[in-house]
């Protein structure tokens, strides 16, 4: 769970604790989110994709010279593409196996967009191993096309 949901389940722990505290909480929690965060949860709720700031990310490397970083830039403009695309939204997250049980069954090496941007960041693909970023990035893909096949 990210720190948004964990919030959440604070709050309804404190309901069984001390009503007074609750709404002390409640309303302390309302004005934080009006003046923190000008998302929609609902959205969040419906869409629970990572956000990630894959220009940020780009310029805290582009300066830098070596191989590696350049590499990397050239990830995640590529992946900030696919993240800007609406339609990708499903894929940056792993597949939830209590929604889909059989997935495990069917897919033996599970790939999503997510995984692969938290890779980058940890120097999962080293020096400039393009066909490891590839072949994970069409993973995802394939995946899908394969558990989804009879649909």
């Amino acid at each position: 769970k990210n720190k948004r949901y964990k919030e959440d389940d604070d709050d309804d722990e404190d309901e069984d604790d001390n009503d007074d505290e609750d709404e002390d909480e409640d309303n302390n929690n309302s004005e934080e989110d009006n003046n923190e965060n000008s998302y929609d949860k609902t959205q969040d709720l419906l869409y629970p994709y990572p956000k990630y700031d894959f220009d940020e990310y780009i310029n805290q490397i582009s300066n830098l010279t070596d191989s590696i970083s350049i590499t990397e830039v050239k990830f995640y403009k590529i992946l900030k593409e696919l993240y800007d695309d609406e339609r990708s939204k499903e894929f940056w997250v792993a597949v939830d196996l209590k929604l889909n049980p059989k997935y495990k069954k069917i897919i033996s090496q599970p790939m999503d967009l997510g995984k692969i941007t938290n890779w980058i960041r940890s120097v999962h693909y080293y020096s400039n191993d393009h066909n490891a970023f590839a072949k994970d990035v069409r993973l995802v893909w394939e995946n899908c096309m394969t558990f989804n096949y009879d649909s």
